[in-house]
C-alpha cells in the first residue's frame, strides 16, 4: 500500500532525495482565526464574520532515517543532508498515494536540521534526522495550465508543451463559458486577452458567477485591435499590454482579490460593448491543494 510521501527538496543550489523517510506532516489545514470576548456576554465575536479564516505560516516537518555500513558512508550521508543547510528557497516535493498522480510541490525554505547523536546506541551508524521547512504559502501545488521553465525541478515527461489553458473565442455583448478545476483550493489565475487575426474590441469584462450573482469582475476599459495581447494576472497582481505595463485607469476590479477560480466548475461571463466585438480569452494557473 502507497501513501503520500515528501520525496525531494529542489533548489538553485542542487538536489536532495529523501530516501528513507520515516513520517512527514504539514499544517495546510490549520486555520487563523480571530475570536474576541465580549464582557459579560456568551461567546465571542468572530473577526472574520461570514468569509473564511485565512491560513497561518505554512510549515512542513519530515523525520528521514540515515543509515550507514561504515563510518566513511555515515560521514557522506551526514554531509550530503546538512549542506541542503546553506541552500536557498526552493520547492519541496510531494508524491500524493496515487502514484500515477502528478508530484505537488511549495515553496519553501529550510527552518532547521538539529542533530542529536546518542553514542551508546551507536547512533553513527543508524539515526534519525527531523527537517522543519517554512513557506509563506501553505499549499501544495502542482503545474495545472500555467506554463512551466527549465530548471524548476519537475520531473522529466511529466509536462504537457504548450499547454496555456482553454482559449474561448468570445464574441458579441456575452459569452459565457466553465471552467474547471482540479484543485481542493481557490486560486488566482492570470487571464489572456488576445485579439487573434481579425479580432478586435473596444473593451472587456471578465465575470465570475454563482448562479446569477456576480462574485468576481475585471473591468479593461479601451480598445484592443489585432495582435494586442492583454494579460491581467491576478496572480502576481500585474497587467501587463503587449509586455508593457499597463496598470492604470483602464483597469478596475470588483475585489481587491481581483478574479479567482474555485475548485470544481466555474462560471465565466466575457461582456464586450458592441456586438461585432471579438476576442479570445484563456487562463493559466497553479493547481492548489489543501
Amino acid at each position: 500500500m502507497s501513501t503520500s510521501a515528501i520525496t525531494r527538496f529542489v533548489a538553485p543550489e542542487g538536489e536532495y532525495i529523501f530516501g528513507l523517510l520515516q513520517d512527514w506532516s504539514d499544517n495546510f489545514g490549520e486555520l487563523d482565526i480571530k475570536m474576541s470576548n465580549v464582557s459579560g456576554a456568551d461567546g465571542a465575536i468572530d473577526e472574520y464574520g461570514s468569509i473564511r479564516a485565512p491560513k497561518k505560516q505554512g510549515k512542513v516537518t519530515l523525520t528521514i532515517n540515515i543509515k550507514a555500513r561504515s563510518e566513511v558512508e555515515e560521514t557522506q550521508l551526514s554531509d550530503n543532508l546538512y549542506k541542503i543547510v546553506t541552500w536557498s528557497k526552493g520547492r519541496l516535493y510531494m508524491q500524493p498515494a496515487d502514484q500515477n498522480a502528478d508530484e505537488r510541490w511549495c515553496e519553501a525554505r529550510l527552518v532547521s536540521i538539529p542533530r542529536k547523536l546518542n553514542l551508546n546506541n551507536h547512533d553513527d551508524y543508524h539515526y534519525q534526522v527531523q527537517l522543519t521547512f517554512a513557506t509563506d504559502f501553505p499549499y501544495w501545488l502542482t503545474q495545472g495550465t500555467s506554463p512551466w521553465k527549465w530548471g524548476d525541478g519537475t520531473q522529466w515527461g511529466t509536462k504537457s508543451w504548450g499547454d496555456v489553458g482553454s482559449q474561448e473565442i468570445c464574441t458579441g455583448t456575452q459569452t459565457d463559458f466553465t471552467l474547471t478545476r482540479d484543485g481542493t483550493a481557490s486560486v488566482l489565475p492570470a487571464i489572456s486577452i488576445l485579439c487573434a487575426t481579425g479580432q478586435s474590441t473596444s473593451g472587456v469584462t471578465i465575470q465570475r458567477l454563482r448562479g446569477i450573482q456576480v462574485i468576481d469582475e475585471v473591468t479593461w476599459d479601451d480598445a484592443l485591435t489585432e495582435g494586442d495581447n492583454l494579460i491581467i494576472d491576478a496572480w502576481k497582481w500585474k497587467i501587463t499590454l503587449n509586455g508593457n505595463d499597463a496598470y492604470d485607469n483602464r483597469f478596475s476590479e470588483k475585489l481587491l482579490r481581483w478574479l479567482q477560480l474555485d475548485s470544481g466548475d466555474n462560471t465565466i461571463r466575457v461582456i464586450q460593448p458592441l456586438p461585432g466585438d471579438t476576442c479570445t480569452v484563456s487562463m493559466t494557473y497553479f493547481e492548489t491543494w489543501n
